[in-house]
C-alpha cells in the first residue's frame, strides 16, 4: 500500500493551516499571513533612511574616505558608520552629522 504521506505538500487552506516541507519532511502549522499586519514604521527610521542614503550619494570622494577611515576600528563601511551615526538624529529632526567624529 503506498504511502499517502509521501507527496510533496505546499500551500494553505483556507487561511487556517499552512503545508510545507523542510529536511525532516512534510508538516503543516497554523497560517499567519493576514492575521498579523506589518507594524508601521517605528519612528520615521523608514523615511529617515530614504533620506540619508539620499545624502550619502551626493557626498564627495574626500567626505566618502574620511567616513570609511573612522569606520575601520568599528569594522563596518563608511556607508554603515555614516547611517548608524545619522539614522536615529534624523527620526528625532536633529540635523545630520556630515563629517565623522
Amino acid at each position: 500500500m503506498p504511502n499517502l504521506f509521501s507527496f510533496r505538500a505546499g500551500g494553505s487552506i483556507a487561511n487556517e493551516r499552512t503545508f510545507s516541507r523542510n529536511q525532516h519532511g512534510n508538516f503543516n502549522a497554523p497560517y499567519w499571513g493576514e492575521e498579523y499586519p506589518p507594524n508601521p514604521d517605528p519612528g520615521g527610521k523608514q523615511l529617515a533612511l530614504k533620506e540619508l542614503t539620499a545624502t550619502w550619494h551626493t557626498f564627495e570622494d574626500t567626505r566618502m574616505a574620511r567616513w570609511n577611515f573612522a569606520a575601520r576600528r568599528r569594522h563596518v563601511s563608511g556607508y554603515t558608520f555614516f547611517l548608524t551615526c545619522n539614522i536615529n538624529r534624523a527620526a528625532l529632526g536633529l540635523p545630520t552629522v556630515m563629517e565623522p567624529t
